[in-house]
């Protein structure tokens, strides 16, 4: 592992602390190596890409937050991920690995009893999502939001915004007959006496969960509750109180793509729950962003769950500006009258002003090789190509 660029402070050893005591609650500390670890959406296929790097993930183990295993076909645009795998090599310009291991994990699954296409929100389980231009709808919601049924059960990925105490999403797709609800976010109030608790405007009852996950209830502790589907009364009965973070393994790099999720300085802070010691990091955007509820990437190493951050990056708000998506493969079919194409499951309308590479909008046909770079539909379901290059 390289020499760290300087030393953890003292809040940044508390940071560690916390974070080992975590990791020991949670079965034990993941003595990790100098591989790489990256936390993010999937923002495109031809090999699943996670900030940036291109992740070949067709001999990884793939898991949801509980450890399940899951097919490939749950690795969509949009889905939230962790990646572990070797530290990635640049290949042609493009930085790639072969992952281990990818974890899929959602933010919310259970009903939804609003839709406000006006404000470009809904609301699932008493809880504010956010739709963005960087939110990605499943084929189920052909118009995005606005076929979003009132009562269907959804699950939301996202990233929770703590300064507005809402959810902006990444992917919301249909989720029929649930067997479980879950919300994963802070705790907002307790009361112990009763065995509640709430989050957002949600009142759970958690008397009914493990033993071992009743001390996850604390004021601002970030939990995964696993909630009975047939809730019949205001209260939600939840079946499982887990830690809703994760501790990462010591690794050489780490990427996390979040929004900051607790403050006490531009230089200690956390990202999805993610303990953040940013003492000597570069901020390429400045520090001024750097607030409660921003979108940040951070770069760094880890050592006991706390990110040693090489550079900041403040992101800013979702929008088609900086929400880049990127397929790379074979074409499946092609509609020439809709200026439409189908590439690896996606969609990609370049009927709009696109810059081709290597070749024109007539030489797309079945079975050639392009790499697509552009922006969400309005819809959300679709890619609007902003260039085509023809891969040789």
């Amino acid at each position: 592992m390289h020499a760290r660029q300087g030393k953890l402070s003292a809040l940044g050893l508390l940071f560690a602390l916390s974070a080992l005591l975590l990791a020991a609650s949670c079965g034990g500390v993941d003595s990790g190596g100098t591989g790489a670890v990256s936390q993010g959406p999937i923002t495109g296929f031809g090999s699943i890409i996670v900030n940036g790097v291109r992740f070949d993930e067709s001999a990884a183990a793939i898991r949801d937050d509980d450890g399940a295993t899951l097919g490939r076909e749950r690795l969509q645009l949009g889905v939230m991920t962790r990646v572990d795998a070797p530290l990635p090599m640049r290949v042609s310009g493009t930085l790639r690995a072969v992952a281990t291991s990818v974890r899929v994990s959602s933010e919310l699954i259970g009903p939804v009893s609003a839709v406000d296409t006006t404000a470009g929100s809904l609301t699932v389980l008493e809880q504010t999502v956010l739709v963005t231009p960087a939110t990605v709808f499943d084929t189920a919601f052909v118009t995005g939001l606005a076929s979003v049924p009132v009562g269907a059960p959804v699950e939301v990925y996202g990233r929770y915004d703590a300064a507005n105490a809402r959810y902006t999403a990444t992917r919301i797709e249909a989720r029929p007959n649930p067997s479980f609800y879950k919300v994963r976010a802070p705790i907002a109030t307790l009361t112990p006496a009763l065995l509640t608790l709430t989050i957002g405007g949600l009142t759970i009852d958690y008397s009914s969960v493990p033993s071992a996950d009743k001390p996850n209830a604390f004021v601002g502790r970030i939990v995964r509750a696993r909630l009975h589907p047939m809730t019949q009364s205001a209260t939600a009965i939840a079946v499982a109180l887990r830690s809703g973070v994760e501790p990462l393994p010591d690794d050489e790099l780490a990427t996390i793509e979040g929004r900051i999720s607790a403050i006490t300085s531009t230089r200690q802070f956390s990202v999805n729950g993610t303990p953040v010691d940013a003492g000597a990091a570069r901020f390429p955007n400045g520090e001024t962003g750097v607030v409660l509820g921003a979108r940040v990437k951070v770069e760094g190493l880890t050592l006991m769950g706390v990110v040693d951050a090489r550079t900041v990056t403040v992101e800013g708000n979702e929008d088609s500006t900086n929400s880049e998506y990127e397929l790379h493969g074979a074409i499946d079919a092609i509609d020439t009258n809709a200026k439409t194409f189908h590439l690896l499951g996606v969609t990609v309308d370049y009927s709009g002003v696109v810059e081709f590479s290597g070749g024109t909008a007539a030489d797309l046909a079945v079975g050639k090789r392009v790499e697509v770079s552009g922006t969400l539909s309005s819809s959300g379901s679709s890619i609007k190509a902003r260039e085509i290059d023809f891969s040789p």
